[in-house]
């Protein structure tokens, strides 16, 4: 909860709302979001199909864990 407090001070709210507590763990889970990568068109469209692939592949295999989100946005090391 507490950085999801700092989540909305940030952006100068007064309560901390269930948007900002999920940015949190975002954050503490697979690191900063890298605002200044720009990726070419093609490049967007290739790790989309990548990351959707991962998807399919964890919906049909039944040992992984249920996909909460896909995002092509680079974060932390890996991006």
């Amino acid at each position: 909860l507490n950085e999801g407090a700092i989540v909305a001070a940030r952006q100068n709210k007064t309560e901390v709302d269930q948007d900002d507590i999920a940015n949190a763990l975002e954050r503490i889970m697979i690191g900063l979001e890298k605002k200044d990568s720009v990726m070419s068109e093609k490049k967007r469209k290739l790790v989309a199909y990548h990351e959707a692939g991962h998807a399919i592949l964890g919906a049909l295999m039944s040992d992984f864990d249920v996909v909460a989100k896909i995002s092509i946005v680079p974060r932390g090391p890996a991006g």
